[in-house]
């Protein structure tokens, strides 16, 4: 029996265009919908595309503020230095230009809802006079000295890892709290294929009854061969892919290789083994497959085969560096004429892989030393490669 959850996840998604039976998109809409029963904050994240703006506006139009005014803004698209002056307003005579007093944004939503979207690009200085709104409801225009008050309910939205952004020191952590006090999270359409077949007829068919083109079909083979690209534009990449087609094609059922075409086109369109190991399911694709694997094998070989040398290459330049052999002859116990139980071999190996690794760790410092730092002259210098420097300097912690 159909809840009332139910109800109002149907109702939102015929109102707002979307399309889908995915698990993950309708916990998604549910969540949004029991959000809008409060006035708590909430963080929608998700790809660009993938309609974090539908998510916001659901959550306003369910909520008690619809009556409200809702106004979006893009934080990304705002000039630093402006922003400020954008969100809360400003005093005549505040800085050059500032002819009359004028509204920010907080102030004209009163009594209803903003969607802040990117909001991992305001600078720092204007997150301190966000996360004041979001404590004490009020802020202060620029250049007054008094407090304004405002009842607004905000909705913030980014693309962006904010607790990567906290790491770098880029995104205030007191903030990212106060705004994921209630965290909605969009899949991508990479996570909900499942809704390819519904996205493509519903992008088809409204764009030739909006232009009177005759239909077009997209055969499950077509269907087939968008699963193999991973739509980092998402929804809005996939319309507009969708569309195109349409528009340019004069053949009405479209096929996998008409879409393999036109993804070409698309960034970061897969290699060959990529695609391949995608429509690999089948029984008649098996030795296609079986030749996947294989490449995927022999670039391992081909990695590891590169690590062995970058360590013999190193190891000899050690030994040069010592003058003789021996000194790794002695290192891994390896003298024909002594015969040793199996714990003073243990012992004897472990203590003088130590030796080799202190001797590896002298030799990289001297020589960076020597270089002044230079990575790729250190590595020319060792007769090994800057990669297998670089994981030597992240070894031992250089």
């Amino acid at each position: 029996m159909p809840t009332d959850y139910d109800t109002e996840l149907q109702r939102a998604k015929r109102m707002h265009g979307i399309v889908g039976r995915s698990s993950k998109m309708d916990e998604a809409l549910v969540r949004a919908l029991r959000a809008a029963k409060t006035d708590l904050s909430v963080l929608v994240t998700g790809e660009n595309g993938v309609g974090k703006e539908n998510v916001a506006r659901i959550i306003m139009e369910n909520s008690r503020r619809k009556s409200g005014k809702y106004i979006t803004v893009n934080c990304g698209a705002i000039p630093p230095g402006t922003v400020d002056s954008e969100l809360f307003g400003h005093k005549k005579g505040a800085f050059t230009g500032a002819l009359d007093n004028r509204k920010g944004y907080f102030e004209e939503a009163n009594g209803g809802t903003i969607f802040l979207d990117e909001i991992g690009e305001l600078p720092l200085e204007t997150q301190a006079r966000l996360l004041r709104v979001l404590e004490n409801k009020e802020f202060i225009p620029v250049g007054a000295s008094e407090p304004s008050r405002t009842d607004v309910r905000v909705i913030a939205a980014t693309n962006a890892d904010l607790v990567a952004k906290i790491a770098q020191g880029k995104f205030r952590q007191d903030l990212f709290y106060r705004l994921n006090m209630i965290a909605i999270v969009i899949p991508p359409l990479r996570e909900r294929t499942e809704d390819l077949p519904i996205l493509v007829a519903k992008f088809a068919e409204d764009l030739t009854t909006d232009n009177h083109y005759s239909s077009v079909e997209f055969l499950p083979e077509a269907i087939d061969a968008l699963k193999t690209y991973r739509w980092p534009g998402n929804i809005r990449q996939l319309k507009h892919f969708v569309e195109r087609i349409v528009v340019l094609e004069t053949e009405r059922t479209i096929g996998a290789d008409t879409v393999r075409r036109y993804l070409q086109d698309e960034p970061n369109y897969p290699d060959k083994y990529d695609v391949a190991l995608s429509n690999s399911t089948s029984e008649e694709n098996f030795k296609q497959y079986h030749q996947v694997v294989l490449g995927y094998i022999q670039r391992l070989e081909q990695e590891i085969n590169t690590l062995k040398e970058g360590m013999q290459e190193l190891y000899r330049h050690i030994e040069s560096q010592q003058g003789s052999r021996s000194h790794l002859a002695l290192s891994y116990n390896v003298n024909p004429t002594e015969e040793a139980t199996a714990e003073e071999v243990t012992d004897n190996d472990s203590h003088e892989t130590r030796q080799l690794e202190e001797t590896e760790l002298e030799t990289i410092i001297a020589t960076l030393h020597k270089f002044g730092g230079n990575r790729k002259a250190t590595a020319d210098a060792l007769g090994i490669s800057e990669r297998t420097l670089y994981r030597k300097i992240k070894k031992h912690g250089l």
